[in-house]
């Protein structure tokens, strides 16, 4: 049974830590957090969005919100974790989602939206597009939606995935990317690094078969590939490791939804 909380059962940030490592994992948390603001105010990355201090740092994230956007820390769940502008959502990441969920037998997959993507053109506003995730997932008790980039001032996959891994010691991670995504994967900031932090699935995508099957990453890590037969040994697997799932393909893209928006 769960005590009441006291005083003493609080950190500074106002949460109770029920787990008894939770003290120990918000300082590596918030030392994370810390050297990830330091890397910013090194940084000036153009091509997202503008911090929105005059001070040309991004915006401080309470410690408390910094929890809230997180999986429970001393959870020992199967977490997916998707990242993407979703500009806009569609039914192709639901899919994409559901089936990642489905063949890796995870518990949740936690939709990260993107600030910016430096790789693409300006996205639409940031509010629209996480409260547009939230409508596409709502009722779905195993998908949850973080606004952990935007909070945080992240800018790049590697970070997000080192702040969950932090904070979610005992949690089975892996990331979850379309095969359209992984086709250009090497064009990411430290895409090696992401490699070798967490497990790769990477979900069929229409009208990326063939470049996806041939990226740099797919040949460079050819060996480490588990069958799709195993595909739900994914989450446990020492990285670098990464399976390919396959499902009837969902042809709707982002792309051709703005493409539609823009034309009428």
């Amino acid at each position: 049974m769960l005590h009441a909380a006291t005083a003493s059962d609080r950190c500074p940030c106002g949460l109770q830590h029920i787990d008894p490592i939770g003290h120990a994992q918000q300082a590596l948390c918030e030392r994370a957090l810390t050297n990830l603001r330091a890397d910013r105010r090194s940084q000036s990355p153009a091509s997202v969005a503008a911090p929105s201090s005059t001070s040309g740092e991004y915006p401080a994230m309470s410690t408390a919100r910094f929890f809230r956007a997180l999986p429970p820390a001393g959870t020992r769940q199967r977490l997916g974790l998707f990242g993407g502008s979703f500009d806009p959502v569609h039914s192709g990441h639901l899919h994409l989602a559901r089936t990642a969920l489905k063949q890796l037998q995870l518990d949740a997959v936690w939709w990260f939206p993107a600030r910016g993507n430096p790789l693409k053109e300006a996205a639409s506003a940031y509010t629209q597009r996480l409260e547009g995730v939230r409508n596409a997932v709502r009722g779905d008790r195993a998908m949850r939606v973080s606004p952990l980039e935007a909070e945080a001032g992240l800018t790049y996959s590697l970070d997000l995935i080192r702040l969950v891994k932090a904070h979610c010691r005992q949690a089975q991670l892996v990331w979850l990317m379309g095969s359209d995504n992984l086709a250009s994967f090497h064009h990411w900031k430290a895409w090696r690094e992401i490699a070798e932090t967490v497990p790769i699935a990477v979900i069929a995508r229409p009208g990326s078969l063939v470049s996806a099957r041939n990226a740099p990453f797919a040949r460079l890590y050819r060996d480490r590939r588990l069958p799709r037969h195993l595909a739900a040994r994914l989450p446990q697997a020492p990285p670098p490791a990464w399976t390919w799932l396959s499902a009837p393909l969902d042809p709707v893209s982002s792309t051709a939804l703005r493409a539609a928006q823009a034309s009428s």
